[in-house]
């Protein structure tokens, strides 16, 4: 701002990890700061090191390559086999988190410093806005992001905070049908095997450019940016504009899970609440490491979908077109012999050609002692019956087809690149196979619904 060339006003952009400094900017409000555009950006403690406060291996990779001052490890850091082979190493052991650096030979004190914080604490709070923080942010805010970006829980943190704490916040959102690559490259005709609506491929960067063109020299605002919440419906070829997230549905329409006839390995989701319901019962072993190769899907269309430790729940056909729009939420009603566990949530729409597609990517994953607050640890109950509401951290908006069938996967967060949550009801990094020899049983009862907005 001091530059002779310049007019004293800054304005801030970036995706990812220079998506966050904007917001790390932002909580100091410096004078000279007038907007800031960030896409697919880290928020810390929200979505990275941890997403649902359960943590990453990708973060210790991260965090390794970027402390590394030796170039002749760059080509290595990015060695995407050795990081699998670490994964799979770790995962077979059954030692505790925290022995990850250990295993690979290369300590990482700033991943154990993470590892130190599981809360949403004092720790996390100071590296961007909190609470009230965002109340004194009078800047014009645009956030790009998609449903299928991995940072998309990190955008979605910020807007909401934002919008809550400052009710006349200048924020704006747009998202689409895209990932982090989209953020970074711009949009794909074709996203992992997924044909992209032609109204989405739009010039994101261009956007961003004459947005910042209207908050600084007064230019028109761009089209795509007519309300605070701006969102292509996938299979609709459209976009459309809403004032709130709330507002991208005209309703909820609840679905409830049913265990359906006994024996079946697919169960429904029902539109009314059986009399007397029988229960989904559910094991999943923590000592077993015979998935250690085990990785997630990179195909968003695929004809069919195998859930990892997970239980299929599918809809009647629809009769009509169905677009749902919005935040996914419910509750779930259970009893557990653990005092805490991973979930992970998946929505698709089950073609009638057979084909699945989902509705946001990746999962919906939570740690349910932290579901209701990612402050404060709240530990399950074992053995009782409880209920545990939740609202997803991810949006979508998909238009379903008559005939299309939609599809729920519920399950236990169980794989090589996560920390492993074996119950036991302590620091989850401290946890080995030694805690996990009692397998996880669940029992989800008939009470237990999704809601989804619907148009």
């Amino acid at each position: 701002a001091k530059q002779p060339w310049s007019d004293g006003r800054v304005g801030m952009y970036g995706e990812g990890y220079s998506g966050f400094a904007p917001w790390a900017a932002a909580k100091r409000l410096p004078l000279a700061l007038k907007a800031i555009a960030t896409s697919a950006a880290r928020a810390p403690g929200i979505n990275v090191p941890m997403a649902g406060n359960i943590f990453q291996n990708s973060a210790y990779r991260w965090s390794l390559h970027m402390t590394n001052s030796k170039a002749s490890d760059d080509q290595s850091d990015r060695d995407d086999a050795q990081w699998r082979e670490l994964d799979q190493k770790w995962y077979r052991s059954g030692r505790r988190y925290r022995d990850i650096g250990r295993l690979f030979g290369r300590p990482n004190p700033i991943f154990i410093r993470w590892l130190n914080h599981p809360s949403y604490d004092r720790y996390w709070q100071k590296m961007v806005p909190y609470r009230e923080e965002f109340a004194r942010i009078n800047i014009p805010v645009l956030t790009t992001t998609g449903y299928f970006a991995e940072n998309e829980p990190g955008d979605l943190y910020y807007f909401t905070q934002h919008h809550r704490y400052n009710p006349h916040a200048d924020h704006t959102l747009l998202i689409g049908p895209y990932d982090d690559r989209s953020m970074q490259h711009g949009p794909l005709a074709t996203l992992d095997g997924y044909q992209v609506d032609s109204a989405a491929q739009a010039d994101l960067r261009e956007l961003r450019y004459q947005w910042f063109n209207h908050v600084f020299k007064g230019g028109a605002m761009p089209n795509l940016l007519k309300d605070g919440i701006n969102y292509e419906v996938m299979g609709e070829n459209e976009w459309r504009h809403a004032p709130s997230l709330e507002a991208m549905g005209q309703g909820l329409q609840r679905f409830y899970l049913d265990a359906g006839a006994s024996g079946d390995a697919i169960h429904r989701l029902m539109q009314h609440k059986k009399a007397k319901s029988a229960f989904v019962q559910q094991t999943v072993s923590l000592v077993d490491r015979t998935d250690a190769g085990w990785t997630a899907p990179t195909d968003l269309v695929s004809n069919r979908v195998t859930p990892h430790n997970g239980e299929t729940f599918v809809s009647e056909p629809l009769t009509r077109p169905t677009a749902f729009s919005g935040l996914l939420s419910g509750q779930l009603d259970f009893t557990v012999n653990k005092m805490d566990m991973d979930l992970y949530i998946s929505l698709y729409e089950l073609l009638p050609s057979g084909d699945y597609v989902p509705l946001f990517g990746p999962s919906y994953e939570f740690r349910a002692s932290y579901a209701q607050d990612r402050v404060h640890r709240h530990l399950l109950k074992a053995g009782e019956r409880q209920l545990l509401t939740f609202k997803s951290e991810r949006l979508m908006s998909r238009l379903l087809q008559t005939g299309s069938r939609l599809v729920m996967v519920l399950g236990v967060n169980k794989r090589p690149d996560r920390e492993i949550n074996y119950g036991a009801g302590n620091d989850v990094s401290e946890e080995s196979i030694a805690d996990g020899k009692i397998p996880v049983k669940i029992r989800w009862y008939g009470d237990s619904y999704i809601d989804l907005p619907v148009r």
